[in-house]
């Protein structure tokens, strides 16, 4: 169950802080947000995949799975 929280928290996580990022960069905030279509949603996408990867490769562990303390692999 933990690791399915910390891979919510991850996705949670990846998803607002660069998807904000992303939207503040390409124009599409919204007074709620943000609203990614098309190429931009597919950077997002890259860069969710880029970061759990990376995350477990540099550091054994991703932020979400290092905050519920989900054991390294």
């Amino acid at each position: 169950m933990k690791k399915f929280l910390a891979f919510v928290l991850d996705f949670l996580i990846s998803f607002v802080f660069l998807g904000y990022i992303i939207a503040l960069m390409t124009g599409e905030t919204t007074g709620g947000g943000f609203n990614l279509q098309g190429g931009s949603a597919l950077v997002l996408f890259i860069l969710i995949v880029a970061y759990v990867v990376i995350g477990r490769k540099l550091w054994g562990q991703t932020l979400g799975r290092k905050i519920l303390k989900v054991e390294k692999k």
